[in-house]
């Protein structure tokens, strides 16, 4: 199984939507994501918020 994790830096100010993007995805668009991540074929997939003195992370995870 192949497995991929990275680090995308957050727009300056922009750590509210995506955090607000996040809950959307684990909410009300909880079943469109899930057949999204079905049909192209990703099994799991985690998202983190990283803040760091230099800007926020978002870090995401892949298999």
């Amino acid at each position: 199984m192949d497995q991929v994790c990275f680090a995308l830096p957050v727009i300056s100010g922009k750590t509210e939507d995506a955090r607000a993007f996040f809950k959307e995805l684990e909410g009300s668009r909880k079943a469109e994501f899930a057949k999204s991540e079905e049909r192209i074929g990703i099994p799991k997939e985690s998202w983190y918020l990283q803040k760091t003195p230099m800007a926020d992370l978002l870090i995401g995870y892949m298999e």
